[in-house]
């Protein structure tokens, strides 16, 4: 199954094969399989108009509740499960004055680590929406961190 961050690798590969001068900016997720895929793209030579890039590490997310096999565990999920939910805010991660915690999903063989998501996905989305209605998008301190990454590409 092709992952969306695998999707990304072969747009990019397709947009420099095809000489595409206009700015280009590869966002992953700071997980397991978008810091995989990211990989493959930084060992080739990519244009000077194409930027790689990968979610920043959070303060939140160096000490999170997660749950697997062994149990519930609170561990650096930076680099392993960071996708764009991890990024809206801790009040919006919280349920029941509890973080939802990241489930591990599977073993990626090549790089020796586990990928994870947040256990309730649709829920975080959902607060997040409502978040949006009533709250700027730069009062979001760990959003901000990842916009202000994509806007200073180019610099």
């Amino acid at each position: 199954m092709e992952s969306s961050a695998s999707a990304l690798v072969k747009l990019i590969t397709s947009f420099a094969a095809a000489n595409v001068k206009h700015p280009i900016i590869a966002l992953f997720d700071n997980d397991t399989a978008g810091l995989k895929e990211m990989k493959k793209l930084t060992s080739k030579t990519v244009p000077p108009n194409i930027r790689i890039l990968k979610y920043p590490d959070i303060t939140i997310a160096k000490n999170y509740p997660t749950v697997g096999p062994t149990g519930k565990k609170k561990m650096n999920v930076n680099g392993l499960a960071c996708s764009i939910e991890m990024y809206f805010g801790v009040d919006v991660l919280t349920r029941n004055n509890e973080l939802i915690p990241i489930q591990w999903k599977g073993f990626e063989e090549k790089e020796k680590k586990y990928q994870g998501e947040i256990a309730d996905k649709n829920y975080v989305q959902e607060t997040f929406r409502k978040k949006l209605r009533k709250t700027e998008v730069t009062e979001i301190e760990d959003l901000n961190k990842l916009l202000n990454g994509i806007f200073n590409a180019y610099k």
